[in-house]
């Protein structure tokens, strides 16, 4: 048996904070997203964490490991939402600005409700600037 040392990076998949973006665009995007879960070269592993960024928003990625390809592909994605990059998550269940949406129970999503957790951070974000 042999070790084989490993790290992990973060890599931004998609940025929505520019504009605005209609929900078909934000689908779109995603769809069309490359994603790759461990690079390896024999004795060092790179396991790749993806973040979307929406405004203020991040929602964190958690791919199963040996996915490669595109997103629409991956069956399942663990996901997550914080509002600076080292938070890394906030509790959507208890946050009230999350916990009357119907994926906050989902544990895993698709690329349908990955657009909705999207349109939604940006609606917040587009009130913040009335704040």
């Amino acid at each position: 048996m042999s070790l084989i040392k490993g790290r992990q990076e973060d890599h931004l998949l998609l940025d929505f904070s520019g504009k605005k973006y209609s929900k078909n665009k934000i689908r779109k995007a995603l769809k069309g997203a490359e994603v790759i879960s461990v690079v390896s070269n024999g004795e060092f592993n790179v396991y790749i964490q993806y973040y979307i960024k929406v405004g203020m928003y991040y929602v964190w990625l958690w791919l199963h490991p040996g996915v490669k390809g595109k997103l629409k592909d991956c069956d399942s994605v663990q996901w997550s939402v914080s509002e600076t990059f080292k938070q890394r998550t906030l509790s959507p269940m208890i946050d009230s600005r999350f916990r009357k949406e119907y994926w906050v129970k989902l544990e895993t999503v698709t690329i349908n409700d990955l657009t909705n957790i999207i349109a939604h951070c940006q609606r917040l974000n587009n009130l913040t600037i009335f704040l």
